[in-house]
């Protein structure tokens, strides 16, 4: 099995700020991702439109118009979450209100086609929920019946938020996903949740706990000697924004009824790798273990929570999806996680803007070179092209130019110092794109096509 991109809807945008989840679905297919994490408020939302609001056969309802957007645009829902604040509460009244709540939930997942629904730690107050890990465990217990009682069977990822109230790190969910032993309950391993809790503290000004470092080791050995990679059942991934200031009072991300860890989740969490807006958790060491340790292999899915996907401005999910798809690829290149399966033509999207030109006559592959003329700058100055083979060239493809009667850059060609070091194809089979797009092709030659045109080689 390969390494799959996925990421939740919550990450392209929050409903609340006018983001819709159809137009958050395509820009996900635009930008490669094949399957999503559906974030409930996603669904609640769209039970608004309907007579009595969030009913539970509206609910259900609203699962069914979501398969289909989903099925329309060939993308998998990979769970359902978050099923939230369930395990040990005091009040055991409530407690039998969440397993019927469960029961509709398993219902909602196989009108989706998910087999996942993921239950995060409950970070109510400690007077609402039980110190007794026995009480939890039954819980757990009961919860993962209902799931196996279902046809088909529904799983149970079970996440430790760093700020959860009784169980914050993952060798607590992983003591409690053992106890339980049930064939169809899990661990969720998210890198922010990880470093969140042994690495980081945002409540102080180093952004990082006492030996950070020496924890972090020897939780991931710990993790290597224990966990179960079958008992895997989902791996999120984010990094999160070394803040400037201490996570007190005094900041903006302040928030009084929240621990400090949750108001930094809440507005600071990154993709992977992006360290120019301030990353610094150790999510490349975590993923390298889950990976090459484990040897985990499957969907690997970006869970990113941020105060801009709050903000109302209608750019913000194709920003966030194309943000996740180059992180992907970064995770691609640092891991050797191989070729994903993001389309070529969805990669092309990703890079930066060249012009290139129709080139008359036959390229020998050894002639061209990495540079390209940039279609945005003024100057119009010859620019840096990175093309790690095989993958494509680095080319926005909304933005080519190919001009049949501009051949200046053959000379440049001559000179390595335009076009591609792999065979590329310009072409225009793809009615989504506004302009031309690109493939990868393995004979050895750089063709560009236009309609209507004949094929140069």
């Amino acid at each position: 099995m390969s390494y799959k991109p996925s990421i939740c809807t919550v990450s392209l945008g929050r409903c609340s700020a006018g983001h819709s989840l159809e137009h958050k679905l395509d820009m996900a297919r635009k930008y490669g991702f094949r399957a999503v994490e559906l974030f409930f408020e996603d669904l609640l939302d769209l039970t608004k439109t309907m007579p009595g609001g969030d009913q539970p056969n509206n609910q259900l309802a609203a699962a069914a118009i979501i398969r289909q957007l989903c099925d329309d645009r060939e993308l998998s829902i990979l769970c359902l979450q978050p099923f939230m604040h369930y395990e040990g509460l005091v009040d055991r009244q409530l407690h039998q209100q969440k397993l019927n709540d469960a029961k509709l939930w398993v219902h909602m997942a196989h009108i989706l086609g998910t087999e996942m629904i993921l239950l995060p730690s409950s970070f109510l107050s400690p007077s609402e929920v039980s110190a007794d890990m026995d009480v939890i465990v039954q819980d757990m217990v009961e919860i993962a019946e209902i799931g196996l009682e279902a046809s088909p069977v529904i799983k149970f990822a079970y996440e430790a938020l760093c700020w959860g109230t009784r169980v914050d790190t993952w060798e607590m969910s992983w003591d409690v996903v053992q106890r339980v032993n049930r064939p169809n309950f899990g661990i969720c391993l998210d890198t922010f949740n990880i470093a969140g809790r042994i690495y980081a503290d945002p409540s102080v000004s180093s952004g990082r706990t006492d030996n950070c470092d020496e924890a972090v080791e020897a939780s991931l050995h710990e993790m290597i000697v224990s966990v179960d990679p079958k008992k895997l059942f989902l791996v999120q991934m984010a990094d999160a924004e070394k803040l400037s200031q201490p996570l007190d009072s005094s900041h903006p991300f302040y928030n009084e009824e929240q621990p400090p860890r949750m108001s930094w989740s809440r507005n600071a969490r990154l993709f992977y790798g992006e360290s120019q807006h301030g990353g610094y958790l150790p999510v490349k060491r975590i993923l390298d273990v889950i990976i090459r340790d484990l040897g985990y292999q499957g969907w690997l899915s970006f869970e990113v929570f941020n105060r801009a996907l709050l903000e109302k401005d209608g750019r913000v999910p194709e920003t966030m999806a194309r943000r996740a798809a180059q992180s992907w690829r970064r995770m691609e290149r640092d891991l050797s996680l191989g070729r994903s399966t993001m389309n070529y033509k969805t990669q092309a999207l990703l890079c930066s803007s060249v012009n290139l030109h129709m080139l008359r006559g036959k390229l020998n592959r050894s002639c061209i070179s990495k540079h390209a003329q940039s279609a945005n700058d003024r100057l119009r100055f010859i620019a840096q092209v990175t093309m790690p083979p095989p993958l494509l060239p680095c080319v926005n493809i909304r933005d080519v130019n190919l001009n049949k009667r501009n051949s200046h850059a053959k000379e440049s060609v001559a000179n390595r110092h335009a076009g591609v070091c792999k065979g590329a194809r310009v072409d225009d089979d793809c009615i989504n794109f506004p302009s031309c797009c690109l493939d990868l092709i393995y004979n050895g030659s750089f063709v560009i096509g236009l309609k209507g045109f004949d094929l140069y080689r």
